[in-house]
């Protein structure tokens, strides 16, 4: 896509994402169950993250709304959410063992759950745009927008290790699948680019480990996942989706076939494919090995801002400014719709 169109699709996404919120959107009771239906009827709703429990039978999405868990056979919500005083939820992720979740919002908190009950077990006042649980899930990992990750004792909700160093918003982190590192980049959300590179860490010291894909930088990266296998390392930046080698530092593969304006990407569960998230309304689903461009998905509404496997690789949730779907991984069909505001 040519950098004009870029641009609009930034400019928009900037709109819905950090337009001052009135208060007009909110109905009396605030984080009421009501109060979040009310304010999705009055088509204000925007989704940033969707994430999988690790038994992929429920996908928990995050949005202007607050938070919704569903039930993947069903599409119904088992347990109410209830907090972020009203605020946005950027970012949520499930522990390992699927019995509880944290997520990262606009009123400036952390907030740790109780998966099967919706019980609120733990708040940190910190502001997150991304977090991130361990691989052993004794450890959160959070992203501000002041250029620092931080590491937190999930038991205590102490904070473990500060991580400095980004010069630019962060914007996405992810565990190694071994729990040793973590991999972390930046974008300027003012822009949708920025000359900060993806980042890694040593979790037990937060010692910086290597700067890689400093060549895309200038491209704004907004989201990293590490393969399964721990061996490479998926980045979105801008319009380009590109694979690097995590051992080495080196750029392996450039993804070019119709990835415009790619925002957030992640690896199926046996590393085979990529899904990309396009801004506009597009999934891509990639070889891992040749670069091609296998599939793409699309429906009603923004559908591909934010995607998601499901780690028993048989669907991926999505969702952009209107919408979160569920899909059929291996067709592409349009299995469910989780929720909607057209």
């Amino acid at each position: 896509m040519k950098n004009t169109s870029y641009s609009i699709l930034i400019a928009l996404f900037i709109a819905a994402t950090f337009t001052p919120i009135s208060l007009a959107q909110y109905s009396p009771g605030g984080d009421s169950p009501d109060g979040e239906k009310a304010r999705v009827r009055k088509g204000k709703l925007h989704i940033y993250d969707v994430k999988y429990s690790p038994d992929s039978t429920r996908v928990a999405v995050a949005g202007s709304f607050g938070i919704r868990l569903y039930d993947v056979q069903t599409g119904e919500e088992p347990v109410q959410f209830i907090g972020h005083r009203g605020k946005k939820v950027w970012s949520v992720a499930f522990s390992p063992d699927g019995k509880r979740f944290v997520s990262g919002g606009q009123d400036n908190t952390i907030r740790l759950w109780d998966v099967n009950t919706g019980k609120l077990l733990r708040t940190i006042t910190e502001r997150a745009w991304s977090v991130a649980f361990s691989p052993d899930g004794t450890t959160i990992a959070s992203g501000d927008w002041i250029q620092t990750i931080s590491l937190w004792d999930v038991n205590t909700g102490k904070r473990l290790l500060t991580l400095p160093g980004h010069t630019i918003k962060l914007w996405s982190l992810a565990f190694s699948p071994d729990g040793r590192m973590l991999a972390s980049c930046g974008c300027d959300y003012n822009t949708g680019s920025g000359y900060d590179s993806i980042r890694l860490w040593d979790v037990k010291t937060g010692k910086h480990i290597r700067t890689i894909g400093e060549e895309a930088a200038g491209n704004g990266i907004t989201d990293v996942a590490f393969s399964p296998d721990g061996k490479t390392i998926a980045s979105a930046s801008s319009s380009i989706l590109r694979l690097w080698d995590v051992k080495t530092g080196k750029h392996i593969r450039t993804f070019t076939e119709d990835a415009a304006s790619v925002w957030r990407v992640a690896f199926s569960p046996d590393g085979k494919t990529i899904a990309s998230a396009n801004i506009g309304a597009i999934i891509g689903l990639w070889d891992v090995e040749t670069g091609k461009l296998l599939r793409t998905i699309s429906g009603q509404g923004c559908v591909g801002k934010v995607v998601a496997f499901s780690p028993d690789g048989k669907t991926i949730a999505s969702g952009g400014w209107q919408v979160a779907y569920l899909w059929d991984a291996n067709t592409g069909q349009r299995l469910r719709t989780l929720i909607k505001d057209y």
